[in-house]
């Protein structure tokens, strides 16, 4: 299953939530309107009871309805701003670029390799200090506002390998759409629940008033009723949260051992969460909220069908079939015998700041950051992007990792800070020509700071020299220190970039991708729970649009008229047939014509959208070589169109 047809199935277990959240509603309202006509006598008289205060009915449904869609889009709102809001609730700490602590500065390694290897923007990270079970989870509407957070007992307790199944597991759901869907089960939760609040509300209230009365039994009966029938809809709400999610962490899991290609990493984390005596277990109040997102129950559930997650021998032996039980009883013990050796090595030196932790022996050259240089591997883009569970790419962590330890000190550094992001996306517009960088700064003084327009003379000769293939990759590590700038900043910034683009009145292929793709991020970061990986709109309704994306690809990636003229051909084949193809007409002016056929094409279906990428792929691929200004577009089309882009390889 690829990563289409993971969304297609995200979006079709949201039309079911949809549907069961509507049936749910509907029996609580029926459910409100019996109680009301209980506690105020409607009944006594029979139907005709009931028919004489129709009118009160009709306000009491109408009131149930707006008080759950009330409060399930007050809780959605509340979570508009993304992922951050979520891990923040429950106690998570930001991990900060510069950070000595050598657990944290190995979690931020993993999910930077982890992010690149996935095509994905590096999501922001955080740590529940409080925390001391194993567990994880990722949280935001989309790729661009993605947060990943684990306990600090992840990272006391695994090793590498291990955090790094538990990291990959948790971009499964990033990158597969699973995201958006655990927000709007919070909503959804929060609605219904809002009814049991208010019928504990009442019955507070009722009972320190003296009652006795026909109304203030009214008042006890209703509160009884609303409590009863708000928690029976939770009761229903968790049941679907319940089996939405356990299939989706079988397909993680899998997923996980078939990127990393260490079944062992991911499965070891599983058996210590089993070894462990609190195991996966949160103590913040709200683990109900997001028990669905977690990487393991993080909570105890007295109902199998509550359980959002499979019994842990069952997902254990789903990656490591000859697991026997016994060896969770031998590991209990050498956790308990490790406890005891790091508690009396705390005892011998109290000032050791990582006392009590497993001990993780770095891999080297894994934790630090060589300066520039070092050829990465070649990968097959069209197993990158398209592969299945069955058939991944076995490079793809590897050639991330070579790439985030290729980058210069400097450069990574400034992409790391809130305060050098966007003098280091400036800079890299600068290119290689001297004049061109000239004219550049020139148009930039007073435009930015003074501290600014130094640190972009800084790294202006080091992104002049960066592997062209480490250019977009380097924005994409960087788009955690862009969350972290101001709106108004952010704002500024387009503009700018558009400037500097159009200055010498020359688009370059990259400063076309660094634009669109800033572009989408910017507008991302600002307004997350706008991002949508597809829509509705079928490829024959896009002809021109595809015509004139085609044709450019073909244009940049071949070096005459004919070549280029045949590429477009062969993968335009792959949609049409030769007689209804569009012909090739290649637009004067490829950047405005690419502008429009991108904002028709983001429209498209998701299978559509793995139509015409694989018929862009034909494309590039028709002289057998990929060069950087095709992966370049490719990644622009890719990243405006909300699909993941892993690194692409290029020949000359």
């Amino acid at each position: 299953m690829n990563f289409f047809e993971h969304q297609e199935r995200a979006r079709r277990r949201t039309g079911l939530l949809v549907v069961l959240f509507v049936l749910a509603v509907l029996a609580i309202i029926a459910g409100v309107n019996l109680a009301v006509a209980l506690a105020m006598g409607f009944l006594d008289s029979g139907w005709e009871g009931l028919g004489r205060n129709k009118g009160v009915m009709a306000g009491i449904s109408l009131a149930t309805l707006a008080l759950i869609a009330g409060a399930t889009a007050f809780r959605v709102a509340s979570l508009a701003s993304g992922g951050a809001v979520v891990a923040m609730g429950l106690g998570g700490v930001p991990v900060m670029p510069d950070t000595t602590d050598a657990p944290l500065r190995r979690l931020r390694n993993v999910v930077e390799e982890v992010a690149l290897a996935s095509g994905v923007p590096t999501p922001q990270i955080f740590v529940l200090e409080k925390e001391s079970g194993i567990n994880a989870f990722a949280a935001g509407y989309a790729p661009t506002d993605a947060v990943v957070a684990v306990t600090r007992g992840t990272l006391d307790r695994l090793n590498r390998d291990e955090l790094q199944g538990v990291v990959a597991h948790e971009f499964s759901h990033i990158v597969n759409g699973d995201m958006r869907l655990n927000i709007r089960l919070m909503g959804v939760l929060f609605g219904i629940l809002a009814i049991g609040v208010i019928g504990r509300f009442l019955l507070h209230g009722s009972g320190r008033s003296r009652g006795g009365n026909r109304g203030g039994g009214a008042v006890v009966m209703l509160g009884l009723a609303l409590f009863l029938l708000g928690y029976i809809g939770v009761f229903f709400g968790r049941l679907i949260k319940a089996s939405v999610s356990r299939q989706r962490e079988f397909l993680a899991d899998a997923a996980a051992v078939q990127f990393t290609r260490q079944p062992a990493g991911i499965a070891g984390a599983l058996k210590k969460i089993a070894a462990l005596s609190g195991g996966a277990r949160l103590t913040a109040s709200d683990t109900e909220e997001v028990s669905h997102m977690l990487f393991a129950n993080g909570m105890r559930s007295l109902i199998a069908w509550w359980a959002t997650h499979p019994p842990l021998d069952r997902r254990i032996r789903a990656i490591d079939p000859a697991f026997r039980p016994e060896e969770i009883e031998t590991l209990r013990k050498q956790i308990a015998w490790q406890d005891q050796k790091d508690a009396a090595a705390a005892a011998a030196s109290a000032a050791h700041k990582t006392a009590g932790r497993v001990a993780t022996p770095a891999i080297p050259g894994m934790e630090s950051m060589p300066g520039a240089g070092g050829a990465i591997a070649q990968t097959v883009v069209s197993a990158a992007l398209l592969a299945d569970l069955e058939h991944p790419d076995p490079m793809r962590l590897a050639l991330a990792a070579q790439l985030r330890q290729a980058l210069p000190k400097a450069l990574y550094d400034a992409a790391h800070d809130s305060e050098a992001v966007v003098p280091l996306l400036l800079a890299l517009l600068l290119g290689e020509d001297a004049n061109a960088a000239a004219a550049h700064l020139d148009h930039l003084g007073g435009r930015i700071s003074v501290g600014g327009m130094m640190r972009v003379e800084t790294l202006a000769p080091l992104a002049a020299a960066l592997d062209p293939r480490h250019r977009l990759p380097l924005m994409d590590l960087a788009i955690p220190a862009l969350r972290r700038c101001s709106p108004e900043s952010l704002k500024a910034l387009l503009p700018l970039v558009s400037e500097l683009v159009q200055i010498d009145g020359r688009v370059t292929v990259f400063e076309y991708a660094l634009g669109r793709l800033l572009t989408r991020h910017v507008t991302d970061i600002l307004k997350p729970g706008r991002a949508r990986p597809g829509g509705r709109v079928a490829l024959k309704a896009c002809a021109e649009a595809l015509a004139s994306l085609f044709a450019v690809v073909a244009l940049h990636g071949h070096d005459n008229p004919t070549a280029a003229r045949e590429a477009y051909r062969t993968g335009m084949a792959t949609l049409y047939s030769t007689r209804h193809a569009p012909g090739y007409h290649p637009p004067e002016r490829w950047t405005e014509a690419l502008d429009i056929a991108l904002g028709a094409l983001d429209g498209l279906a998701l299978p559509a959208k793995q139509e015409m990428i694989q018929g862009l792929l034909a494309t590039m691929a028709h002289d057998g070589v990929i060069t950087i200004e095709e992966g370049e577009l490719l990644r622009a089309v890719c990243g405006v169109l909300h699909v993941p882009l892993p690194p692409l390889p290029q020949g000359s």
